[in-house]
């Protein structure tokens, strides 16, 4: 909870036009863009995406503007964050307008999509060594094809294969 409440005070209101309508939304109704395939906490996120129609978008960001809100015309590279997000962040849909149709990927398989996504360290987040047999596990979203889990050697894990039937 107060993490939540930090991302919400930190961060700055901008609202995204463009005049030629071609942000798309999607079944995720907010969306954080990832990098390099991995979802990063809401802390750490340059941006929280809120596609509301083909001509805005309500980004959270966390470069300040010197304002709390501002409207502004969206940028190319913001349009393509946009595009990216959705592609990458939708459950199962992607909405457009009939403008838009001839954007949509016509051929491309989205064989990717949001997965869950661990890893054990032997470090902690804050940087601090756990001492063998213990570890750390990050849970994190991750753009996959599947789960993307990869445990430690040191049998402190039970493996769970039927969670490939979800994926």
């Amino acid at each position: 909870m107060w993490e939540a409440a930090d991302v919400m005070t930190t961060r700055s209101i901008e609202a995204w036009d463009d005049p030629e309508g071609t942000f798309w939304t999607c079944d995720a109704p907010l969306l954080v863009p990832f990098r390099k395939n991995k979802g990063p906490s809401l802390l750490a996120a340059p941006h929280i995406l809120w596609p509301v129609t083909p001509h805005r978008v309500v980004a959270l960001t966390n470069e300040p503007s010197g304002q709390k809100a501002i409207t502004r015309l969206a940028t190319p590279k913001e349009r393509g964050l946009v595009r990216h997000a959705i592609e990458q962040g939708r459950e199962r849909w992607i909405f457009a307008s009939p403008e838009q149709k001839d954007r949509l990927p016509k051929t491309k398989k989205f064989g990717r999509r949001t997965q869950m996504r661990m890893r054990c360290s032997q470090w902690t987040p804050h940087g601090l060594y756990v001492e063998p047999p213990g570890c750390c596990v990050e849970q994190a979203d991750g753009f996959s094809a599947g789960p993307d889990v990869a445990f430690c050697d040191q049998e402190l894990h039970v493996d769970a294969p039927a969670m490939w039937e979800y994926a």
